[in-house]
């Protein structure tokens, strides 16, 4: 089977994490390089195997890639190296009309003219398929940046849920997170910060599970619980506030807690070192010994909540190397605790 190139797009900081899912995922996946907040890998996948990669915010069949070079030069190779990736994206393309976009270090970027008919009708002339105005049913980008040089793609995965919701984490940093917590099909789950799903539902949906407990305080997210458990058996979910009801789960019952609390502005959240430490407290009571805690935090308060942990005064934990990450463009880490 014909070797193809991919490329996904990640949060900036998952780099390291990103390898270790793709190395653990396949031998047929084969990294050629990386970058901030994206990664290029060969493999003889098909598309449907492909799509399978849940851990990106965007994922791209590439065309053509040049490590040195601009868009004119990208212009000239595309037709020559179309013509013999015809039959690996044939069965995708299915006489699609296609959009065409150009991004620069990150931006959308508005291309002259001739660039943009040059790749447009290479592309046209090449796969059969005709440019849309705006409304074709494959998105083709052509990226240039300063680290990778410019390359043409077909997104072929696209996270949905970006933007989506205000405060929803995206489902790609869900999943990995969920991978990352290293998951059972016997694990209770414990979130008591559920606020929109983005986390359980990401768990749900890619990893067995036997219970899932979840609650938060705010009446703004409840209908989400309630949808939440509509479509699952296995649910519990209360409104509850962590500071005066402690985790709603019993004690040394539950194998995984993942949880996204609240971080964003937490210079304007009240008693925020006292949050902390009760949660640390509630996820030492509720957890098994060897159950393991996956906390989003922010990064200003991530050593804070690290020194809580090793202090020996709330539980003993093996705590694993803080991962630094980028999300809507705030710092945020991750932090995953074992209890011993």
């Amino acid at each position: 089977m014909q070797k193809v190139l991919f490329c996904g797009t990640f949060a900036p900081g998952l780099e390291g994490l990103i390898e270790k899912y793709l190395e653990k995922r396949s031998k047929n996946i084969k990294i050629i390089q990386k970058a901030h907040g994206l990664i290029f890998c060969e493999s003889t996948y098909s598309l449907h195997e492909l799509r399978q990669l849940k851990v990106f915010n965007a994922l791209y069949l590439v065309i053509v890639k040049l490590q040195d070079g601009d868009f004119f030069d990208l212009s000239k190779r595309i037709q020559r190296v179309l013509a013999n990736k015809k039959d690996t994206i044939r069965s995708y393309i299915k006489n699609k009309k296609f959009n065409l976009f150009f991004f620069e270090n990150g931006k959308s970027l508005k291309i002259n003219d001739e660039i943009y008919f040059s790749i447009a009708d290479s592309i046209r002339d090449s796969l059969g398929i005709h440019k849309s105005s705006n409304d074709g049913q494959l998105d083709i980008s052509v990226i240039k940046r300063s680290d990778i040089g410019v390359f043409a793609g077909i997104k072929i995965i696209k996270d949905e849920t970006i933007g989506k919701t205000r405060g929803m984490l995206p489902f790609a940093l869900s999943y990995l997170i969920s991978w990352y917590s290293e998951p059972k099909p016997d694990d209770v789950i414990c979130d008591p910060f559920f606020g929109y799903g983005g986390l359980a539902e990401a768990r749900a949906k890619g990893f067995p599970f036997k219970k899932y407990i979840i609650s938060d305080k705010s009446i703004e997210t409840k209908q989400f619980m309630v949808d939440f458990k509509k479509k699952l058996s296995n649910v519990e979910f209360y409104t509850s506030d962590v500071m005066t009801d402690g985790f709603k789960a019993e004690s040394n019952t539950v194998s995984r807690v993942l949880t996204d609390p609240p971080w964003g502005d937490f210079e304007n959240i009240d008693q925020i070192d006292n949050l902390y430490i009760n949660i640390i407290k509630e996820v030492n009571r509720v957890l098994k010994y060897g159950g393991k805690a996956v906390l989003i935090v922010s990064r200003d308060l991530s050593n804070f909540v690290s020194m809580k942990a090793s202090s020996g005064e709330y539980g003993k934990w093996k705590i694993f190397d803080r991962i630094d990450i980028l999300i809507s463009g705030k710092k945020a880490s991750i932090l995953k605790l074992e209890k011993i």
